[in-house]
């Protein structure tokens, strides 16, 4: 049995005549990963090139591995092209007895370099990082694939949204281990997983989707502690980690989930990533990071028709009002409007003058203090509309959008705010958010005021 070395691609030459290497970005027992530009768009744009070769140099083990890399290859095009949690596949190719993904380039942080810059998280920034990353394992266990190597290194918070994108995918590093056993049978010969991260069953090697559950509860009591499992105690015992007492002040209920997350046994976690998510949805909403602790004074932009769904309560709240009630939020309305084309471009608020009787009127269907879902913020009005837009041809016909002079987003500035839909009653926001998440797992319900 031959070994192969590693022998990094040539920074002079193009790989597959296109990709030039302009850095290495880390290493490991199966290949290596470059940051790369790519020569053949205009933008020269940068790429993730992750180099991987077979630890064996055998014809009829390279010809399985060729088979399950292109499938593997298949369904990460699959799952980045659904969802922005995960790095998008540009292309797959294969050159000189190696294989190569051609992989989006993340910019942002990792969860390490987070930790190290700015310390441990707070217990409503931790829990958001779970609601992003656990609709993402739902679908890529539905593929059938187990990430199989979660952990801070393997998050990063993409620039400037911070939402965590999931990266480092395993199971094509597990393709190029590929041996044949004494059956003449292929099988597995390497370990993937970090330790410290990683679940007992997977460390024998028989990962389940609950290895993967483990590891982002450890990647979560890491965020909280700044600690690793060698630096925390464990009862001699029982075994159990005792993390706890790093973070005094974490509430019982949230504490729950992630101890229930990494138990020893696979039979006494959450067998599935949609059951550890609905338990998350059943804490008390977090304010977000973006969001202030008093609800934010508000202006309100022109906004659709009442879908028919919530059209009769909506109208009915304002014919309910007294005759001096409408005619104040009409006059405030108008006076907001006004104000605000002082320190916002007019055709921002309105195209054509004769559009501001019926933006009015449109207006006037909303209470003076409402809870919405919230998709999205933006510093330029444009991407904001134009997010309303894309949200209205999905089939969410109340998206509307608002300028918020004391809402900032995170980059800290001013911003535009892109919701779903709005509700009366926060219980009525709470009730549709579950359902919308399934379109954005970052969505979250809040309250605004004129």
């Amino acid at each position: 049995m031959q070994v192969f070395t590693h022998t990094p691609p040539n920074p002079e030459k193009l790989l597959n005549n296109r990709y030039r290497i302009l850095q290495s970005i880390g290493s490991g027992g199966f290949g290596e990963t470059f940051l790369a530009e790519d020569t053949q768009m205009p933008s020269g744009r940068r790429c993730v090139i992750k180099q991987l070769k077979p630890s064996v140099n055998r014809p009829e083990i390279y010809s399985l591995i060729q088979e399950q890399f292109r499938r593997e290859a298949a369904i990460l095009e699959q799952l980045g092209e659904k969802s922005d949690r995960i790095p998008r596949l540009y292309a797959y190719f294969e050159e000189e007895e190696q294989f190569y993904l051609v992989q989006e380039w993340i910019e942002g942080e990792t969860l390490t370099t987070r930790i190290q810059r700015l310390g441990r998280l707070s217990e409503a920034e931790v829990k958001e990082i779970l609601l992003g990353i656990l609709p993402i394992l739902h679908r890529i266990h539905k593929q059938g694939l187990i990430h199989r190597d979660i952990k801070p290194d393997n998050i990063i918070l993409r620039h400037p949204s911070g939402k965590p994108v999931l990266i480092d995918f395993g199971a094509v590093k597990e393709t190029m281990g590929t041996m044949l056993n004494s059956q003449g049978n292929p099988t597995a010969s390497i370990l993937i997983g970090t330790p410290g991260f990683m679940a007992s069953e997977q460390a024998v090697g028989y990962p389940l989707y609950s290895s993967d559950l483990y590891s982002l509860g450890m990647t979560a009591i890491y965020l909280l502690t700044g600690k690793t499992i060698k630096e925390m105690n464990i009862d001699r015992e029982t075994g159990k980690i005792l993390w706890h007492e790093n973070v005094p002040n974490i509430s019982r209920n949230f504490a729950a989930i992630l101890d229930k997350a990494i138990q020893f046994y696979p039979r006494d976690r959450f067998s599935k990533a949609e059951e550890m998510y609905a338990a998350l949805q059943t804490l008390p909403s977090p304010i977000p990071k973006t969001e202030p602790s008093l609800p934010p004074s508000t202006i309100i932009f022109p906004k659709p028709t009442a879908s028919p769904k919530n059209k009769t309560s909506k109208l009915q709240f304002f014919h309910q009002l007294k005759d001096w009630q409408k005619a104040t939020l009409v006059g405030v309305l108008t006076g907001a409007i006004l104000g605000l084309g002082i320190a916002i471009p007019l055709k921002i608020l309105f195209q054509q003058k004769s559009s501001e009787a019926s933006t009015l009127a449109q207006q006037s269907n909303l209470p003076m203090s409402f809870y919405f879902i919230a998709d999205s913020a933006f510093n330029d009005p444009e991407k904001a509309e134009q997010k309303r837009q894309d949200l209205i041809e999905n089939g969410y016909s109340d998206a509307g959008l608002f300028w918020s002079p004391n809402y900032s987003n995170w980059s800290q500035h001013n911003s535009y705010k892109v919701y779903a839909d709005w509700f009366e009653t926060k219980s009525e926001c709470e009730e549709n958010l579950p359902e919308y998440r399934q379109f954005n797992p970052s969505a979250y319900c809040g309250f605004a005021t004129k």
